[in-house]
């Protein structure tokens, strides 16, 4: 039963990145029964049933053995309790507390419910009950992982075969990414990618979580290419380098800087570790830092990404991170303690979003920052102690003669993934955050010696069992608890947006009465979702409401930055019950989408027009455009001499040239070229 679960714990760490992938369910495009399969979460429920079968296995033979097979490691032990103690306290981030309670552990979050729902006096810290129990069931899973490695992996063997799964798994997805960019049709299985920007993706719908997993895939194959030469294995070290030069390949040609700084610290990392010379070691981590370098000054995709990170576009700042960890730290600021309620980053940043950020933020780009803000500083450092004790383990074990290869793949893996950590979000993917935990783990997992197994009384079997049976029914509920909801919900939604939808459809079929019952429900059991909000701002003024739809509109407001279409919905809204936010929320939408703008004017006043105007060099070329169309040309003029001012584009010069031209002041046009330091075309 042991090889069993060992063998289900090797295909669920191969198939995660190939199967499981990334492909975000609001993004996946319509193909028929993959496409179904995707929407429907089928490839997530693939993944917590390989996970429940490994873990169920492993305990099933935890209990019929005469001994523990469980590594007699002590600092395994107490990374496993630090990491148990996080889903417990997402538990009690459900727990509703008084108000007094929140006024010392998180000022801002009654500051914000006092605005949202007034006159509460319970709260949970959780600001959304539905996120924090999903993110909790992840939490489980990966428990089960580490769990099961602890229990099955005890033979440098298996380390091998577990730590081969992975390199082979992360160059078959990155070679399938080669092929398909350069060959094909660049796509993922048919799906569109997203942010990729022509780069390969590999098996992954985003750059970033292609690149995470990559990167520790890649420090793997690295430490298995040094094993095999120690261990006299030609054929082991030449498929680890093929699959060495693969990821790195992959990962060059994706054109991601997160992922390049990563290959360069777990490849660093592997060789530092592998080498016993101090001046080689020097020389590897110079060599990693002008590799890095290089690549950045002379790669010419690396070292546009890198110009990125603080120049500004039309739509902000065409790289979020730094304004988004800036709103990040604002969101923890006034949650210290136990932070928002695990996985609801994706709705408490909308409380502190700076405008500088016009995307929909679902994590904060920094997975230390994103738990800082989830759960606090007790959930963080209680991370960050288990992160740093696992890894020193690593380390540790890199020095010892047998077992080095282990150590050093383990201690590279991690090296990698947790450098892009600090500046991407790769332990909030199941995919990368299970090989992280099974890196984490594996250390400890190896036995240097097989102690003499302990016998174990019939009657304390028994006993053990009952436990274990009630863990694993837990277990099960827990995994298939958001399938069986998703297929209450159509199209696998959760139950916040079904709410939403339905309450929508209600309306359309004149049903405010039914609708405003789901939607007041919805509301009270999720505050901070400002869709929610919104419908049901449109159901109390369709029932004659007025003054308390336009206190939900503007609540929905506050809720809703970086979301362009709901912005520019509860802006028209607000207009035309004439409240005093309208021109704020459909200035926002603009900002974030050239179409809002562009809709929005047409549907406003001209009075109105100049007020919902972004500092966007688009937003005032559209504008210009507007005066055009009006016959105003010298309004024309300076909207368009704005939008030049802003960005210097070709789009503005060559409006500004065309209209000069059209009204024959081609003279007085080179002067304000010259007088602005430009050339007349």
């Amino acid at each position: 039963m042991n090889r069993a679960a060992f063998a289900v714990l090797v295909l669920w760490a191969f198939l995660a990145p190939l199967l499981l992938g990334s492909v975000p369910e609001a993004e996946i495009s319509d193909q028929g029964a993959l496409g179904a399969f995707f929407s429907a979460g089928g490839a997530y429920l693939v993944f917590k049933v390989l996970g429940i079968l490994a873990f169920g296995l492993a305990l099933a033979d935890l209990v019929s053995r005469p001994g523990s097979p469980i590594a007699p490691d002590r600092r395994s032990r107490i990374v496993l309790l630090l990491l148990t103690a996080i889903p417990v306290l997402g538990f009690l981030q459900l727990v509703p507390l008084p108000r007094f309670v929140h006024a010392y552990l998180a000022p801002a979050h009654v500051a914000d419910l006092d605005v949202l729902l007034p006159g509460w006096s319970w709260s949970a810290i959780s600001i959304d009950a539905t996120l924090t129990k999903e993110a909790v069931v992840r939490w489980f899973l990966l428990l089960c992982a580490s769990i099961t490695v602890l229990t099955t992996v005890r033979t440098p063997r298996r380390a091998y075969l577990l730590l081969g799964a992975v390199a082979g798994a992360g160059a078959l997805g990155a070679g399938y990414g080669i092929v398909e960019t350069y060959l094909l049709s660049d796509t993922v299985l048919g799906f569109g990618k997203v942010g990729a920007g022509g780069g390969v993706t590999g098996t992954f719908i985003y750059r970033g979580n292609f690149t995470a997993y990559t990167a520790g895939a890649f420090g793997i194959a690295l430490a298995l290419i040094v094993a095999s030469f120690r261990n006299r294995r030609p054929l082991c070290a030449g498929l680890s380098a093929i699959a060495a030069v693969v990821l790195a390949s992959g990962i060059l040609l994706s054109g991601s800087r997160a992922g390049l700084l990563a290959v360069a610290a777990a490849g660093a990392g592997a060789l530092f570790l592998s080498s016993r010379s101090k001046l080689l070691r020097l020389g590897i981590v110079a060599g990693a830092v002008a590799a890095v370098v290089g690549a950045a000054l002379f790669v010419g995709s690396v070292r546009e990404r890198f110009e990125y990170l603080g120049k500004s576009e039309e739509r902000g700042f065409a790289d979020v991170r730094l304004p988004a960890w800036s709103s990040t730290l604002d969101l923890a600021k006034g949650r210290p303690v136990f932070g928002s309620g695990e996985g609801t980053y994706r709705l408490g940043i909308h409380l502190t979003q700076s405008d500088l950020v016009p995307d929909e933020l679902y994590f904060a780009h920094s997975d230390p920052l994103n738990y800082l803000a989830d759960g606090g500083a007790i959930m963080f450092l209680l991370a960050a102690a288990a992160v740093l004790i696992g890894l020193f383990g690593a380390i540790g074990l890199a020095r010892e003669e047998h077992l080095g290869g282990v150590g050093i793949a383990a201690a590279a893996g991690l090296f990698g993934l947790l450098a892009m950590a600090m500046v991407d979000f790769p332990l909030q993917i199941p995919a990368t955050a299970l090989l992280f935990w099974l890196l984490l783990f594996l250390p400890a997992a190896v036995r240097r010696k097989n102690p003499a197994m302990m016998p174990m009384a019939p009657k304390a079997r028994v006993l053990a069992g009952v436990p274990v049976f009630l863990l694993a029914v837990g277990f099960i509920g827990l995994a298939f608890a958001g399938h069986l909801e998703a297929r209450k919900h159509p199209g696998g939604v959760s139950r916040m947006h079904y709410a939403a939808r339905e309450g929508a459809l209600l309306l359309e079929k004149h049903q405010s009465k039914e609708a405003l019952e789901l939607l007041t429900t919805a509301r009270d059991d999720h505050p901070f979702d400002g869709t929610i909000r919104y419908y049901l701002a449109r159901t109390l003024f369709t029932r004659g409401r007025f003054d308390e739809a336009g206190g939900q509109l503007e609540a929905a407001f506050h809720l809703a930055r970086g979301k362009g279409e709901l912005l520019f919905r509860i802006g028209s809204m607000a207009f035309r019950m004439q409240l005093p936010f309208a021109a704020d929320a459909l200035r926002e939408a603009g900002a974030l989408e050239p179409k809002h703008f562009t809709a929005a004017m047409k549907g406003l006043p001209a009075a109105m027009v100049p007020k919902v105007v972004p500092e966007r060099p688009f937003a005032y070329e559209q504008l210009g455009k507007w005066h055009r169309t009006r016959g105003e040309n010298e309004e024309a003029i300076s909207a368009f001499w704005k939008a030049f001012l802003l960005s210097r584009g070709r789009a503005s010069t060559a409006h500004l040239v065309k209209l000069y031209k059209q009204m024959g002041r081609e003279e007085e046009g080179r002067r304000e070229f010259q007088k602005r330091g430009a050339k007349w075309p």
